[in-house]
């Protein structure tokens, strides 16, 4: 429960806990997507929101989630040679 007095807020102790378990799982699951071991859909279910909650989340705390330029070119070099195939 949250109280202010005079401009103080009161947290109580399990609010309080609750609220630092769910700012370290943002931190987590960033460093997951930008590591790329879970997609950014499904940190957006994990986290109960949607995709573009994550990449505002992402940009807020400055983390990196979207391809690097190596992945990139990687994925383009790939995508030319299926289509020559």
């Amino acid at each position: 429960m949250l109280r202010t007095d005079g401009g103080k807020e009161h947290i109580n102790k399990s609010t309080a806990l609750q609220q630092l378990m769910y700012k370290g799982s943002e931190e987590y699951i960033l460093e997951l997507i930008s590591k790329g071991r879970i997609s950014i859909s499904r940190a957006a279910e994990l986290l109960e929101t949607n995709p573009h909650e994550i990449h505002r989340l992402a940009k807020k705390k400055d983390v990196e989630i979207g391809a690097t330029m190596s992945q990139y070119e990687k994925g383009e070099k790939t995508a030319e040679e299926v289509i020559e195939d």
